[in-house]
């Protein structure tokens, strides 16, 4: 875990951050259409893995979209790999579960968006898309 520090509109000088991609997508958090977000710590969202144990992802949001709509939850998970083929598959299998668990929340009637992030994803443009 590595802290750079910052000056902008983040609550605190400093942020704390796992990987060189984690950092980038703090940094370029800072967006009109982002009314919230974090770094959510580790086990504080504690997604069950049909294998054993758990995972937590790295990010969540609030977003406002043009018509003032919130989607009250747009949760990522960053990996620093530039293919998702590069992934380990034990990788594979976290995201999948992580899909199925906020898909799940989302037909319970959360308004729930999860994706996955690799290095070529620019999380301004992730954001856009939904918004």
């Amino acid at each position: 875990m590595k802290t750079q520090k910052y000056q902008t509109i983040f609550l605190y000088d400093s942020f704390v951050y796992d990987s060189d991609k984690e950092r980038e997508t703090i940094s370029r958090s800072i967006i009109d259409e982002i009314i919230v977000f974090g770094k959510i710590p580790r086990n504080s969202i504690k997604v069950p893995l049909y294998f054993g144990g758990t995972t937590s992802p790295d990010f969540m949001y609030v977003l406002k979209k043009k018509n003032g709509e919130h989607i009250v939850n747009f949760v990522v998970e960053t990996k620093g790999v530039d293919e998702a083929s590069d992934k380990r598959r034990k990788e594979d299998l976290k995201i999948e579960s992580a899909k199925v668990f906020f898909q799940r929340m989302k037909e319970d009637g959360l308004n729930i968006v999860f994706e996955e992030q690799l290095n070529d994803d620019d999380i301004v443009n992730m954001i856009r898309k939904l918004v």
